[in-house]
C-alpha cells in the first residue's frame, strides 16, 4: 500500500494539474510496491503512468 506521503503528493499534483509530478508519484508508488513483492500491482501502475503520458503528450 502506498504511503501517506505518496497519497498526499498524488492529491496535490492532481489539484495543481501537475501531470508530470502525478506521473512521478505513480512511478514512485510502483517502485515501492515492487519492492514489497506486489509485482502485478506495480506493473499495472507503470502501465497507467504510460497511458497518462500518451494522453497528455500525443
Amino acid at each position: 500500500m502506498a504511503t501517506a506521503e505518496h497519497v498526499n503528493n498524488l492529491i496535490k499534483a492532481h489539484i495543481d494539474h501537475d501531470e508530470e509530478k502525478f506521473k512521478t508519484v505513480v512511478l514512485q508508488i510502483a517502485a515501492y510496491e515492487a519492492k514489497h513483492g506486489h509485482e502485478t500491482f506495480a506493473r499495472e501502475l507503470k502501465q497507467h503512468a504510460e497511458k497518462q503520458r500518451e494522453i497528455f503528450y500525443d
